[in-house]
């Protein structure tokens, strides 16, 4: 059995899906490290992102070069699909507007787009 998930779907390169995929398993963490609940608990025994990535060019023999760029596009990617979610819920007052301002202080994600931008640019 397995669990496809067509929201982002798209012909292109494959390590734009990995690093999607990678990218939304920080962003559950992230969310955890902000609220201080755990809401999703990790797989046990799931590898760490480099191991995941070496693993990945291993099995397939495709490059994995390319991966810095995958994950700082789908990091904006993710941003701006996130920043309009919570503007929605707390118009619509399913978020408190304190949980935005814990969001405010939690650069993580976004610190980690410019970093990388810095790098490769």
């Amino acid at each position: 059995m397995g669990l496809l998930d067509w929201e982002l779907a798209q012909i292109g390169n494959p390590m734009a899906d990995l690093a999607y995929f990678l990218m939304m398993d920080y962003l559950f963490h992230a969310a955890d490290e902000i609220t201080g609940n755990s809401t999703v608990a990790r797989l046990a025994g799931f590898p760490d992102h480099a191991t995941v990535l070496a693993n990945y060019g291993q099995q397939t023999g495709l490059p994995t070069s390319d991966f810095e760029y995958y994950a700082v596009f789908n990091g904006y990617k993710i941003l701006a699909i996130m920043q309009r979610v919570i503007r929605i819920h707390v118009a619509k007052g399913v978020i408190p507007m304190e949980f935005t301002k814990k969001l405010q202080q939690h650069q993580n994600i976004t610190d980690w787009v410019f970093s990388a931008m810095d790098r490769a640019g």
